[in-house]
């Protein structure tokens, strides 16, 4: 699954990675969780893309509150053509959610210990994501939300959980992600997981647990695994 991530590159690098015009404003995060905001880059429909943020749970036309997108934060790939929840916005309105990394738990002795994964140099990257929009029945404000596909997990992750993020590394698998939204006849299958070997992973802070915590101090490794253990 994923459920915390960071995205701490500049907003001139994102401009630059993911082929955007204009960016809006936004700061480093280190510990960003459901529920909170988050940045998408989608297809305007005419070829262009736009970036903006966006409530993490996605929350479909019929949802009676935000409160649904609790348990709509991830999709999963192998179903998602046909939940009620998703199935819409994966023929419509598939996004690219930029990442730097994201975070995954050990349990042990009781305890839960994270652990940040990343690309290579902590290289920016994509999950491949879907968004929608909903108008809260209250105040009439229309409101953005995404959800995060996942799949099984691979040999990078598999010690820790069953399952993992949809992760879109290349300018290409992004193009062909966002593409599949274009279409009218066919419906693409997500697509495959990256190979085992792209990420890189480390120990850190217990302090990650807490979703109020932010800072660089998030992933940094700790100093020896006996801090973890």
């Amino acid at each position: 699954m994923c459920g915390r991530l960071t995205l701490t590159s500049s907003a001139e690098e994102i401009a630059s990675v993911f082929r955007l015009a204009h960016m809006p404003a936004l700061e480093p995060r280190y510990n960003l969780a459901p529920t909170q905001h988050s940045l998408i880059v989608h297809d305007d429909g005419q070829g262009k893309r736009i970036a903006e943020p966006a409530h993490w749970g996605l929350l479909p036309r019929w949802a009676k509150d935000t409160s649904f997108g609790n348990k709509t934060f991830n999709a999963r790939s192998e179903t998602v053509a046909e939940k009620p929840s998703f199935r819409d916005a994966y023929k419509k309105r598939r996004c690219l959610v930029p990442s730097n990394g994201f975070y995954e738990w050990e349990n042990r002795r009781g305890k839960k210990f994270p652990w940040y994964f990343h690309i290579t140099d902590q290289q920016l990257f994509a999950f491949a994501g879907l968004w929608e929009r909903w108008t809260n029945p209250e105040t009439k404000q229309e409101v953005r939300s995404f959800t995060i596909l996942t799949l099984p997990a691979n040999a990078d992750l598999e010690r820790l959980h069953h399952r993992m993020p949809l992760i879109l590394e290349t300018p290409e698998r992004q193009e062909k992600w966002l593409a599949g939204a274009r279409k009218t006849q066919t419906i693409d299958p997500p697509p495959a997981p990256q190979l085992a070997g792209t990420l890189d992973t480390y120990p850190v802070s217990l302090a990650v647990n807490r979703a109020g915590i932010e800072g660089p101090g998030c992933i940094e490794p700790l100093a020896q695994q006996s801090d973890l253990f």
